[in-house]
């Protein structure tokens, strides 16, 4: 009777390790998912107001005016419009110009610099009113 009930418990062991080896040989030969690359994704049109900064964003103009303005950076002009913003990788390395058009039909009244706070998501966001 003892070697009976011996046999049963060595059985028993031999099965629970086995189990539990089969189960870290599982996990460690799964493979392992890639991760989703950008081509891999479905592209969205973004308009450019939306507040979505790209990593390396270092400053952002906003125009919250009535009329459009022109930001110059490196010798390049981008016309942006009203709601519209200007996201720069090289501030403070190379200075933003932010210009007026002279046949504006209302004056800017402010400018604003602000640090990462509230709605500023990058070092320095410049709002144009």
């Amino acid at each position: 009777m003892d070697i009976k009930h011996s046999i049963h418990v060595i059985a028993m062991l031999l099965a629970f390790s086995m189990q539990h080896t089969n189960a870290e040989t599982a996990t460690a030969l799964a493979p392992t998912p890639e991760p989703a690359t950008q081509d891999a994704l479905p592209k969205a049109t973004l308009p450019a107001s939306d507040t979505v900064p790209v990593a390396n964003t270092t400053a952002q103009v906003w125009n919250k005016s009535k009329i459009p303005i022109v930001v110059s950076q490196k010798g390049l002009s981008q016309k942006v419009e009203p709601t519209q913003s200007y996201n720069s990788e090289s501030y403070p390395q190379v200075p933003i110009n932010i210009l007026v058009p002279d046949d504006s039909p209302s004056p800017i009244k402010y400018i604003t610099v602000t640090g990462q706070k509230g709605a500023c998501t990058v070092p320095v966001c410049i709002f144009v009113q």
